[in-house]
This record gives structure tokens, sequence and C-alpha cells, in this order.
């Protein structure tokens, strides 16, 4: 039950003079089941639109380094860059996928997520934000977690995500679709959006998946604490509401796929360099 996902949530009432009212509400899985019938023509156009880019399996909701785990090999020479790594968060899940991969992150200096650039941690360096330091062909796959919102030419840095890609490798990631503003977050994409920025600098988007959805980052990003909602997105609200309508058959999953991105707060992509 949706009762048991999600208890309550803070609505303000409309404000009286000297009064500030708030109201408790509870979601009423009756009203959220009315988004999986696909009967929006919208939502049937963006299936079109998105073609083979949307997964032909069922799924709960995608992690993008899930995606990582399927393309990087146990053993052998294999380089992997981090564009937007922060604090090197990824590098020991990368590094324990195969012991011969290298790691490489990138960062710009006004980053927030690095306290001491003059101290940088293992194989991060400093970038300006769209010329990637490092030659042509040099990558077997790029990854970026939650980066592409923050970019202030996010065109520009996708074609030097190509340029260091060699051809027929991934690039692999997430990044806000329908997300509330968040540490100097400059855009959101939507699903048909990143797609077609994909493909006009040289990208095949191959697979396209939802992460959390917006409602449930809506409220996450609300909530004064962060625990409202529970250890972190541990109860997505639209997808589980999903979860619970009886699907059978390939075009009933790729219609409810093709509505999961249409309400994706994140977005999580596999794309391959052409």
């Amino acid at each position: 039950m949706l009762s048991k996902i999600f208890k309550r949530a803070s609505q303000l009432a409309p404000l009286q003079p000297g009064r500030l009212r708030r109201a408790s509400v509870t979601v009423n899985g009756t009203r959220l089941r009315r988004f999986a019938h696909g009967g929006n023509a919208a939502y049937r156009s963006l299936e079109e639109l998105l073609g083979e880019s949307i997964p032909a399996q069922r799924y709960r909701s995608m992690d993008p380094m899930t995606l990582v785990k399927d393309l990087v090999p146990t053993s052998g020479a294999y380089r992997t860059l981090d564009i937007g790594c922060g604090n090197a968060k990824t590098r020991s899940a990368f590094k324990g996928l195969n012991d011969d991969l290298v790691w490489q992150g990138i960062e710009i200096a006004e980053t927030y997520n690095i306290s001491d650039i003059a101290d940088l941690p293992d194989g991060v360096q400093i970038y300006d934000g769209v010329n990637i330091p490092f030659e042509e062909g040099h990558f077997d796959l790029c990854f970026s977690g939650q980066v592409f919102e923050h970019v202030r030419h996010p065109e520009d840095l996708l074609d030097e995500v190509r340029r260091v890609l060699k051809p027929g490798r991934h690039f692999v990631g997430s990044l806000s679709g329908g997300e509330p503003y968040h540490w100097h977050s400059l855009f959101n994409f939507t699903a048909l959006g990143w797609k077609t920025v994909l493909e006009d600098h040289g990208f095949k988007l191959r697979a396209l998946y939802s992460g959390i959805d917006a409602l449930t980052l809506l409220l996450h990003h609300w909530s004064e604490n962060r625990k409202d909602m529970g250890t972190y997105f541990r109860d997505p609200i639209l997808i589980d509401a999903l979860a619970q309508e009886k699907v059978s058959g390939a075009e009933a999953i790729r219609q409810e796929n093709a509505l999961k991105l249409a309400f994706a707060g994140h977005l999580v992509f596999d794309a391959e360099r052409i």
C-alpha cells in the first residue's frame, strides 16, 4: 500500500494575516494509478520517439554503476574517466571491477565537492569545465554521475567526451530530469532532450532508464532534514505505484518504461560513441 510507502507530507495552506497553518496530506493510491494506463497521447509519442533506447525489461529504478558493471571487463587494460568526479567517490567501485583498470577523474576548480584543490585525491585533475586534458581516443569508458545539470556548456563538453572516447566505447551516467534546483544546478533534461543532444554530438543512445521519480525527488529536496523520505530514496512513490499495476507483454512493459522516463527525477543512460 502506498500509505506504507509514503506516510505524510507537509502542505502549506493559504496564508492568512499573522497566521501560518500546516495541513497533512496522504498520497492516494487510486489517484496515482491513473498514471499507468498510457492513455495520454504525449506519452505514446515519447515511446515512439525514444525507440529502441527504451529498455525491453521491467525494472524498478536504475543506478548507473549497474550499467558500468556490465561493460567493464574483469581483467585486462582498461581506462575510465569520471567527469565531475568530486572527491573520487567512484574510484574504489571502478577499481573493484578490474585490478588492471586505470581510473582518472576531472573536476572544476570551483567545485564544492573537494575541500582543498591544492591537495587533490589520487587520479583527479582540475579542468576548465569544457576542455578535457587527455588525448583523443584515450578512454574505454567515460562516466558522469549527476553532473551535466551543473555544466554551463553541456554540448561543448559532450564534444570533448566523444573526442577522448575510443570509437564504439561507452559514455554512461546519470543527470537531472525533473529535479528541483540544487547546488548551482543550471539545467534539467527531458528524456527526449537528452537523447537529442547525445545524437547531435556523435553518440547513439543505447538505453535510457529512470532513476528516482520526480515526485519523490521533489519531496526529498523539500524535506528540511532529508530524513522524511527515508534512507536516500528508499521509497520511490510513483515507481512503486507503477509496480503495483498488472503489466504483461512486451508492449505494456515499453509503455510503463516510457512513462517512468516522462516522470523521471534522474535519467540514467548508456550511450555509444559512433
